[in-house]
């Protein structure tokens, strides 16, 4: 049974973004702006300063460590609908970030 609830407690904290997510996401006032892919098709996650080119001509530098590998990953831009941020989900996960031109 504490297995069971410790199992359950991981995938609750995880940062993946499930359905429930994006329309929380969409409650906080964030849209997708754009679904892209990364130019070189490689993600191995995000080091302080580590810089993705996207296809959609924008790059996008990581301000946080976070460790993810995934080849070829889908990743969307979304926008506040108020406020001059953004938000970079890649491969269903949020990353800390900015989008440079």
């Amino acid at each position: 049974m504490k297995k069971m609830f410790l199992m359950l407690a991981l995938a609750l904290s995880s940062n993946q973004v499930f359905a429930n997510d994006w329309e929380m996401l969409a409650k906080d006032g964030y849209a997708a702006i754009a679904k892209t892919k990364l130019t070189n098709r490689t993600f191995d996650g995000c080091e302080y300063d580590k810089v993705y080119q996207l296809d959609v001509g924008l790059y996008f530098k990581c301000t946080r460590y976070k460790y993810l590998y995934r080849y070829n990953p889908d990743v969307y831009i979304l926008k506040h609908a108020i406020h001059d941020s953004d938000k970079v989900v890649i491969a269903d996960e949020e990353f800390h970030g900015v989008l440079l031109r």
